[in-house]
């Protein structure tokens, strides 16, 4: 089967990750190519491609880049007409991957992996106009793909009530085995954590993940686990600068400069490792959780995992099965959670246990590739 992948695979994220993993378990018997707009390039921060990557001319200028997808791209079809399946992943490129399947009737797969803040409240959304196209490109995907597949029973709900559309949950998973490594003692060392707990957060710093809730917790839980460090693992950018910096506030307020670090942007190699040496995961998002392949990540290295109890999260973690779950915003309750992980080694190693089953059911990528596969022979003309 020759597949089409659209995919903005040049740079880091759950969607790139979905595809690439899927890709990966699928080119044994299958020719893949992977597509994308040429505006792609600027957003570059992977740089070995591990598969053939071709780029579709694209108008790169403010405002007219936004109707490029009604009425450049989509001259481009005639080059897809070799191919048995187009499955796309990214906004941009379903217009023209609805041409495709128009002019040839090849069907178009389209995984939603990007949730436009459109969908909660337009009011409370910067640069609206530039959202309301992209709102726009996934309804007509939604509502002209051959099937839509979603990453969990949160997504599967919005997209339901949005368009009134059913579609397919295939969750994004995880390599279970690359992640499971030994404790990295030298780094370890390197961090001057020796006979330290450590906890640790990974994501966006940015206000929605409520780094702020986890710190005053910890100010919390540091007065009786004198020993205990907290790590954040995040790029710092530019639009958020100002949250960054209402942080290491809060940290110097509560006096927590010696026992929070803040780690910027690691590479996957340098996190596996960070993942090795970890006691305790925690995600506290306060929304924008639709399915958090970092808790993925923190199961797949048998780390006990606490996260907030919303969207998408409670459809992941089931609470005192496999991790704990609190509500939103609140950091007395977090708290406590931390502090019955860190005096119950036997909870620890049940949600751990329970997690790796979960993992091998659900989260296997060859399961996951397999599913998806599948999907794509059922549309076979």
């Amino acid at each position: 089967m020759k597949i089409a992948f659209f995919s903005p695979i040049l740079r880091y994220g759950g969607d790139v990750t979905n595809t690439l993993e899927i890709a990966r378990e699928l080119r044994k018997n299958n020719e893949i190519v992977f597509f994308n707009s040429e505006i792609s390039k600027k957003y570059k921060t992977i740089s070995k491609i591990l598969f053939p990557l071709k780029f579709i001319k694209d108008i790169d200028y403010p405002l007219l880049n936004l109707f490029s997808p009604y009425f450049y791209l989509p001259k481009y079809y005639k080059i897809f007409d070799s191919f048995d399946i187009i499955h796309s992943t990214t906004p941009r490129m379903n217009i023209l991957a609805q041409k495709v399947n128009f002019e040839y009737g090849i069907p178009f797969v389209y995984s939603v992996h990007i949730i436009p803040q459109i969908f909660y409240n337009f009011s409370q959304v910067k640069d609206v106009f530039a959202r309301f196209f992209v709102f726009d490109w996934i309804r007509r995907a939604v509502n002209n793909a051959s099937i839509v597949i979603v990453p969990s029973k949160y997504v599967y709900d919005i997209i339901f009530k949005k368009f009134r559309v059913k579609s397919i949950i295939i969750p994004n998973g995880v390599d279970k085995d690359s992640f499971l490594q030994s404790p990295d003692l030298k780094m370890k060392g390197e961090l001057n954590l020796k006979n330290k707990k450590i906890l640790l957060f990974v994501g966006q710093i940015r206000h929605s993940k409520g780094i702020h809730v986890l710190i005053k917790a910890f100010k919390k839980v540091k007065k009786d686990f004198s020993k205990l460090k907290l790590l954040i693992v995040g790029r710092i950018q530019k639009s958020t600068y100002q949250y960054y910096q209402s942080l290491l506030k809060l940290i110097k307020e509560y006096k927590l400069q010696n026992s929070v670090r803040f780690l910027g942007s690691i590479s996957n190699k340098t996190l596996k490792s960070l993942y090795s040496i970890t006691d305790i995961f925690i995600l506290p998002s306060l929304k924008y959780e639709y399915q958090g392949i970092v808790l993925l990540e923190a199961m797949a290295s048998n780390i006990p995992v606490i996260a907030s109890k919303v969207e998408g999260i409670p459809y992941m973690i089931n609470n005192g099965y496999n991790g704990l779950l609190f509500e939103k915003n609140n950091s007395n309750e977090l708290a406590s959670k931390i502090i019955t992980l860190l005096e119950n080694k036997e909870l620890r190693k049940e949600l751990v246990k329970n997690s790796n089953k979960l993992i091998e059911l659900k989260y296997d990528w060859q399961k996951i590739a397999k599913k998806t596969y599948s999907i794509y022979k059922s549309l076979e003309q």
